[in-house]
């Protein structure tokens, strides 16, 4: 959270299933942060919970394993909007 709010970076690879804080948790901050809140967040989990992670506002939710050309793909998405699926 520190470092979206201070790099304010193009995008956000977020994991639900991380040692310490809950992915959910996270991702919930994320969106009502007035600092990270625009900031596009694709979940990449091994839980296969997709309306939840967009009803909390991810942009996209890919369930693992993924290739590097699927990620690329949606991060494709964010520069060119015309692509989203």
């Amino acid at each position: 959270m520190e470092a979206a709010g201070k790099y304010r970076p193009s995008a956000v690879t977020l994991d639900i299933l991380m040692p310490g804080k809950d992915g959910w948790d996270i991702l919930h901050e994320l969106k009502t942060d007035p600092k990270t809140k625009n900031i596009p967040v694709i979940c990449i989990s091994v839980l296969d919970n997709r309306e939840l992670g967009l009803s909390l506002g991810a942009i996209e939710y890919m369930v693992k394993p993924i290739s590097k050309d699927q990620l690329m793909d949606t991060l494709q998405c964010l520069v060119i909007p015309e692509k989203v699926k």
